[in-house]
């Protein structure tokens, strides 16, 4: 079975990243190669050098499970609201449904967005008492 980390030399991403080590075929997606790792790692994994969103089909024949942490506004680094939406929405979906057309059928992906889930439903803007119903 094949894992594909996304955001894996960002802080959270580096740490869980660390933990899917402990199994075999481990691929992790970064951007830019010249980003350290927040921690040390027992190995190497299979790095893809590049955006989660420029993964092809072809990046994605081994990977059976993807675990995505990558995404666009985490502090410190400020970017637009519609950066944010392209990259956290439109990208993520556009990913998971290529994904999904590879035959990957297990997703992890986290997020505060992720959390309110069917929660979020009934409101033009989520607020912070709305219900956690994670999908």
């Amino acid at each position: 079975m094949g894992y594909l980390i996304t955001g894996a030399n960002g802080f959270i991403g580096s740490y869980v990243l660390r933990e899917f080590l402990k199994f075999q075929n481990v691929y992790a997606s970064r951007r830019n190669p010249k980003n350290n790792i927040k921690c040390q790692l027992s190995r190497e994994p299979i790095w893809i050098n590049k955006s989660f969103y420029e993964i092809s089909k072809r990046d994605l024949k081994d990977i059976k499970v993807i675990v995505h942490l990558s995404a666009a506004g985490v502090s410190p680094k400020v970017v637009s609201k519609n950066e944010i939406y392209e990259i956290n929405v439109d990208k993520t979906f556009d990913f998971f449904k290529k994904a999904i057309n590879s035959g990957i059928e297990l997703f992890i992906s986290c997020g505060t967005c992720l959390e309110y889930g069917m929660g979020g439903n009934g409101f033009d803007k989520i607020p912070t008492y709305a219900e956690l119903l994670p999908l």
